[in-house]
């Protein structure tokens, strides 16, 4: 079976504001998305939030470590990654394949 991933962002404020951040063939590539759209980044050695110094987490490796195993992220909103059976996104068949 193949697999591919997404990163959803949901906004706990306004519904209407929540989106599909993206479609990942692999887990670390959603994981990694999920992170940056969280707005996280390292910075000379630090891990940062919306380019300010964050202690939220010790370490970039220990954010990634906790969204890899967790496959979501609590901040002020709710950040998700889903892995999705491939044969059930990609089902249509275009007519002019069969031609």
């Amino acid at each position: 079976m193949f697999y591919i991933y997404t990163v959803l962002y949901i906004n706990v404020d306004d519904n209407k504001s929540s989106e599909i951040y993206g479609f990942y063939p692999t887990k670390k590539q959603a994981v990694n998305a999920l992170i940056l759209a969280a707005n996280y980044r390292e910075k000379d050695g630090a891990l940062t939030q919306y380019m300010r110094r964050t202690n939220d987490y010790v370490s970039m490796g220990s954010l990634y470590s906790r969204v890899w195993h967790d496959e979501f992220l609590v901040d002020d909103d709710i950040y998700l990654v889903r892995k999705i059976l491939k044969k059930n996104v990609f089902k249509y068949d275009s007519p002019s394949s069969k031609l």
